[in-house]
């Protein structure tokens, strides 16, 4: 039982429902977006930028060598300099492109945000609203990354 005035962290207030971590990533003609809510971060730094075809295949073999105990749809999504913008699905083992994608433990409550809001060839304005208002539902603060030719925004 939680004391008045004790610190709540990631609670829930009374009628606020929390539903979970959501990611997503979405391509647009120069570029992706990605979004997140405030309570995913990872990064790194290279010295070279490697392809995104190539990190994804390095997330493909793990996903297949590890299939019979990781049942998990990882994405991987980035600009570079041979193929621009793009977002890539592992399940299993399989890797596919895609123009979105969503995932984490939040990602089944926006299904059908998703279906209704997304339409091909958005722009890079329209982009960012899809996945700012997708992380919505988290009750967290939502957290972007931009990515175009011109380099990193987040």
């Amino acid at each position: 039982m939680l004391r008045a005035g004790a610190p709540t962290g990631d609670l829930p207030r009374a009628g606020e429902v929390h539903t979970g971590t959501t990611i997503m990533a979405v391509e647009f003609d120069g570029g992706v977006v990605m979004g997140s809510d405030s309570r995913v971060s990872a990064g790194i730094e290279l010295e070279e930028p490697p392809l995104v075809l190539a990190a994804a295949n390095v997330v493909r073999n793990i996903s297949y060598k590890y299939r019979e105990d990781l049942s998990a749809h990882l994405m991987v999504a980035g600009w570079d300099q041979r193929e621009g913008g793009q977002v890539y699905g592992t399940l299993g083992g399989m890797l596919t492109r895609q123009p979105f994608a969503i995932g984490g433990s939040g990602s089944t409550f926006i299904y059908g945000y998703v279906d209704a809001a997304y339409k091909p060839g958005m722009s890079p304005e329209e982009c960012r609203r899809f996945t700012t208002d997708g992380n919505q539902p988290s009750g967290r603060v939502p957290g972007e990354g931009f990515e175009t030719w011109e380099g990193s925004r987040l």
